[in-house]
């Protein structure tokens, strides 16, 4: 099911691969698998799950610290896209 899941990320197909994500187990999603969430949380526009998903990982690319600050700003939590942009 992991396979599945990457695969409709990586097709950009978010709305059929949430789900089952979400219905995979912890032990089972990877650190991809999770950034991949918070990415597609993003890229539909849901901005507070995507920083709940964010907020879980380590971000290593400035791309998604730079989208978790953009998210930050759409729920109106300026304090924390200030925050998050120093670093």
């Amino acid at each position: 099911m992991l396979i599945l899941v990457k695969a409709l990320f990586s097709r950009s197909e978010y709305k059929r691969a949430l789900p089952i994500a979400a219905a995979l187990p912890d032990t089972a999603r990877d650190y991809d698998t999770n950034l991949a969430v918070a990415r597609a949380y993003y890229q539909l526009k849901e901005y507070q799950p995507s920083i709940e998903h964010y907020e879980k990982l380590v971000l290593n690319n400035d791309d998604d610290r730079f989208n978790l600050c953009r998210a930050y700003l759409k729920v109106s939590n300026k304090p924390k896209a200030k925050v998050c942009s120093r670093l």
